[in-house]
């Protein structure tokens, strides 16, 4: 089962957001996609929404993440 976040992120370095996001996942072993109903991801927009397979990824890239607010 995947559960649905929305990440909310700082107004700098909008194109760090992918990489940033996936090293991280990369790094404590996860993956992350995008719902397939959902706009592409646009690095300009502040929100994102994200599918994972536990919320405790979610805490993950939250806590890791510099642009996450």
């Amino acid at each position: 089962m995947t559960i649905r976040c929305i990440f909310f992120f700082a107004q700098v370095h909008a194109e760090f957001r992918l990489p940033e996001l996936q090293s991280i996942a990369k790094l404590h072993g996860f993956q992350f996609n995008r719902p397939e109903d959902a706009e592409e991801w646009d690095p300009n927009r502040p929100f994102w929404i994200i599918e994972l397979e536990e919320e405790a990824h979610a805490l993950r890239l939250a806590e890791r993440c510099i642009l996450i607010k």
